[in-house]
């Protein structure tokens, strides 16, 4: 692992009596414990639904990690844009994570991202703000080992197959629209604004993958009993109609570049770091180099920040752990939102949260009889599917099996909720949506 010199700190504000009993980090996770655990079981409980015997084919984890991918690459992007700055740019024309995909271009990290188009990223922040302090924090709590940016790519590559334009076509498509569009706009402006709020997506969203992120790793790896094999079955577009409980899926060409022969699971796989990893092709965003697992990556963070932390003033502390709070509504929001892209219905999560309670489908007649009769359909589905996709790629290219889909996907993104209240504040109406169902402890 690289080694960074430690920064001089330099003097903070003295820490008032609220703030000194806890470090950054503790207060983070002190402020966001209920949002996290309200999370925590969203994920758990929709996990189960993308995994057999509930989804025949990895499909909607794919689905997941596009809606996924564009909030890792657009935080680490506009990171590595203030780092590779010899000053921070003033326009988006000047800053260097334009040329970026320049093979001659300097990166602090050149192995690690590889970027969505980010011509819409901007500049993050003032100059003077920026050089100083801010960008010594930056500097020393990047650690290579941590980005994922172009291991969600490798994944999405490896599942479906696809070529890296298409990938960018996809992902930017589906991260102009709905919660997800939201929240990149939120980060653009929250980190051209304040650009030391970058720590608590730092913070967020690396520390998950220690914690859950395990837990989610390890059901993907046994993938309902079928193992590797599972990740080796071709995800099979959904042909969208127009009602409210349709499910977008994957674009189709994702599926018509599959290469014909897949890797096994024992077969290594190219990482985007110039790496190898043997662990089962299509899960790199949850796995970490090293024989550690990444235990040294987290303890080395969890210790840098502890120590930079000292460069921030309270006023700045405050402005990362009210970010960090709104990290994980947005997550919320997005889950939420996916239920309804996807067509998640309450007997789904049901049937999911029987699982998650360890109580055997056996033991429930009617919860084996709804499993089987869904996983019977999905199965009738496909095969239609199948023969439809075949009829439309022996008369099209992949241009037009790939527009079709996406612009579906899309629809159902800025559709109108089906379950909405309608309130007044002041002179102006507010519509809110309520989700899918009410989620209680597991």
């Amino acid at each position: 692992m690289t080694t960074f010199p430690v920064p001089t700190p330099i003097p903070s504000p003295p820490p008032s009596s609220t703030t000194s009993l806890y470090s950054l980090s503790e207060r983070i996770n002190i402020a966001t414990r209920s949002t996290h655990s309200q999370l925590n079981r969203l994920v758990r409980l929709r996990l189960c639904l993308a995994l057999p015997p509930y989804s025949p084919d990895p499909s909607t984890y794919i689905s997941g990690l596009l809606h996924i991918a564009p909030i890792y690459t657009t935080f680490e992007s506009i990171w590595q844009s203030i780092l590779d700055a010899p000053y921070l740019p003033l326009t988006l024309k000047e800053s260097p994570v334009h040329n970026a995909s320049k093979p001659d271009y300097p990166s602090t990290d050149s192995r690690s991202i590889h970027r969505l188009p980010t011509r819409n990223i901007p500049p993050a922040g003032d100059a003077g703000s920026v050089c100083s302090r801010t960008r010594t924090l930056l500097s020393y709590l990047r650690l290579p080992g941590l980005l994922r940016s172009g291991r969600l790519r490798a994944d999405i590559r490896i599942l479906t197959g696809a070529p890296e334009h298409q990938i960018d076509e996809g992902l930017e498509a589906v991260a102009q629209n709905g919660e997800l569009a939201a929240f990149i706009t939120h980060m653009k402006q929250s980190a051209e604004k304040n650009p030391h709020v970058l720590v608590a997506y730092a913070w967020v969203l690396y520390m998950a993958l220690f914690s859950g992120g395990r837990h989610i790793r390890a059901s993907l790896q046994v993938a309902g009993g079928l193992g590797g094999d599972f990740w080796t079955i071709d995800p099979w577009p959904t042909q969208v109609s127009r009602d409210a409980t349709s499910r977008p899926d994957i674009p189709s060409s994702f599926s018509h570049h599959r290469p014909r022969q897949r890797q096994s699971r024992s077969h290594s796989t190219s990482c985007s770091d110039g790496q190898v990893s043997t662990l089962v092709p299509g899960l790199q965003f949850f796995t970490f180099l090293g024989d550690e697992d990444g235990e040294d990556l987290k303890l080395e963070f969890q210790q840098r920040l502890a120590k930079a932390e000292t460069l921030l003033t309270d006023p700045e502390k405050e402005d990362i752990i009210q970010e960090a709070q709104g990290i994980f509504d947005s997550m919320i929001r997005m889950v939420y939102e996916l239920d309804r892209v996807m067509g998640t219905n309450e007997d789904d999560l049901a049937t999911a949260r029987l699982q998650l309670q360890h109580k055997t489908l056996a033991s429930s007649r009617d919860s084996v009889i709804l499993a089987q009769e869904r996983l019977s359909k999905k199965t009738r589905a496909r095969t239609l599917r199948e023969n439809s996709s075949q009829e439309r790629s022996s008369k099209g290219g992949w241009l037009d099996s790939f527009a079709g889909p996406v612009t579906r996907t899309l629809d159902a993104l800025t559709r109108p909720r089906l379950k909405r209240s309608l309130s007044t504040e002041g002179s102006q109406a507010h519509v809110s949506f309520n989700p899918v169902v009410e989620e209680r402890d597991i």
